[in-house]
């Protein structure tokens, strides 16, 4: 996916517009742009053109916004073409905020798979959360505030990688689904920090 743009499946259209820092925290703000070519604005931000990360451990602490159709992520994705492996650190669905998902997604064709864990968590939109991985060349490990939640061994990926934090606004065809009348705008998504810890 092109980090600047959006998946077809989505209804809102990344703009820089819609990150900002102050007081320490930066936001991610998601509001409705009905006349426009997407019906909703939102925001990512990634490490694409400042670091790759390859084995190490990363870390962000983040509030989630809740409300059906939003789709909170913090996650990693190979720079390496051809190959679709992906951590996701967490991902959290606006309907569903006290599910926190932990994804490994590895291999490409027929050979493509994926290792997938949820988490119950206290509210993630009631409050900062701190959510990481620790990518070994021997494991994966996600932690939920400090406290391990799921390990892998197996198809360990071995390329660089890099990290993006988004909220997306998902269509009627994506994993989210689409907002409801419920789903309160502006939505945002606070970060207080990402910290990366590579290996030597």
């Amino acid at each position: 996916m092109p980090w600047g743009s959006t998946t077809l499946k989505e209804d809102q259209r990344y703009s820089p517009d819609a990150v900002a820092q102050g007081r320490g925290v930066l936001t991610i703000t998601a509001t409705p742009q009905p006349k426009a070519d997407r019906p909703y604005r939102s925001g990512v931000i990634t490490t694409e053109k400042s670091l790759a990360l390859k084995y190490g451990y990363a870390e962000s602490r983040i509030q989630i916004p809740a409300g059906a159709g939003l789709w909170s992520a913090f996650w990693l994705t190979t720079t390496v073409p051809q190959d679709h492996s992906e951590i996701d650190i967490v991902e959290v669905l606006g309907q569903e905020p006290r599910q926190a998902y932990q994804v490994l997604h590895y291999g490409f064709g027929a050979k493509k798979g994926k290792a997938l864990h949820v988490s119950t968590e206290p509210e993630l939109s009631a409050g900062f959360h701190t959510f990481a991985v620790d990518w070994e060349p021997e494991y994966l490990i996600w932690y939920v505030d400090g406290v391990e939640r799921f390990r892998v061994t197996e198809n360990i990926p071995s390329v660089p990688m890099v990290l993006i934090v988004n909220l997306a606004v998902g269509g009627k065809d994506a994993w989210s689904g689409p907002p409801s009348r419920d789903t309160e705008f502006p939505a945002e998504l606070k970060v207080d920090y990402v910290r990366v810890y590579q290996r030597d």
